[in-house]
């Protein structure tokens, strides 16, 4: 049996109390590559600021920063002030964001049921974290950022997606 099947029946609207972003993976060394990378980061920074103002806990991570690059600084406002609120940037060395860290504070959020996933690297990074959070029994619901699209999906296997 198919997880998605079973979890259809969790998938509703989003409500402010038990919703968290989390965004993945938009480094300054991947945007030179990214097709359209402004949109990427205006989009980014247009997530970041709906997270900071509806007060919804919003998670960072960065793959192998060393190598990467930190996350960019265009997905904020003020990056120093978000993060500062919000808690550093988690850094991987795996594919899913769903490491020990992120899974910690993930646990401490009791409420939350739904993520708003948003990244690059959607084939790898965002795929893999939406596929580990329906097996903790969250509701991903995403932006994915990559290349020239910008696709939404559900949980349920509706997907769509625009060209930029």
């Amino acid at each position: 049996m198919s997880v998605i099947p079973a979890m259809k029946s969790s998938v509703g609207k989003l409500a402010q109390s038990s919703t968290c972003f989390m965004l993945c993976d938009i480094q300054e060394r991947f945007m030179p590559r990214i097709h359209n990378s402004k949109t990427v980061l205006h989009t980014a920074k247009l997530l970041t600021q709906v997270s900071d103002v509806l007060d919804i806990p919003c998670v960072v991570t960065e793959q192998y920063p060393k190598a990467f690059g930190v996350t960019a600084e265009a997905c904020f406002e003020n990056k120093t002030d978000f993060l500062d609120r919000k808690g550093l940037p988690v850094e991987k060395k795996k594919f899913s964001m769903i490491v020990n860290d992120v899974e910690e504070k993930l646990k401490g959020w009791t409420d939350v049921k739904s993520i708003v996933l948003f990244g690059v690297e959607a084939h790898i990074c965002v795929q893999q974290t939406a596929l580990d959070l329906l097996e903790r029994d969250y509701a991903p619901i995403g932006c994915i950022f990559d290349n020239s699209t910008i696709s939404y999906f559900h949980v349920n296997g509706e997907c769509g997606s625009c060209k930029f």
